[in-house]
């Protein structure tokens, strides 16, 4: 039996409020407001960046604000540029660059 969070990366039906997956989110939340709060330091952005998305390449810059649901399944290439109030539904893999 596949768990809420396989489903939801399988593209099938699943439960949003799964513990796990609202404690992901949660995690997220608060990754994501530090990001958009944080001064423009690009290492302190980028640190916050590295703990939050799946991976991330060189010189990658998104403007805040930005919002995503999990982090995990972004995955930005080198030389990235996201502007201002970007919002990304990652409930499965996104790849940019």
């Amino acid at each position: 039996m596949l768990t809420e969070k396989e489903k939801m990366a399988a593209g099938e039906l699943y439960n949003s409020e799964d513990r796990e997956l609202s404690l992901e989110r949660k995690h997220a939340r608060n990754l994501i407001k530090q990001y958009n709060e944080s001064p423009e330091d690009e290492s302190v952005r980028t640190e916050l960046l590295k703990n939050l998305l799946g991976s991330i390449g060189d010189q990658v810059t998104i403007l805040p604000t930005f919002r995503c649901d999990y982090g995990y399944h972004i995955h930005m290439g080198d030389r990235t540029f996201v502007n201002f109030d970007c919002v990304i539904l990652d409930v499965c893999e996104v790849r940019i660059g």
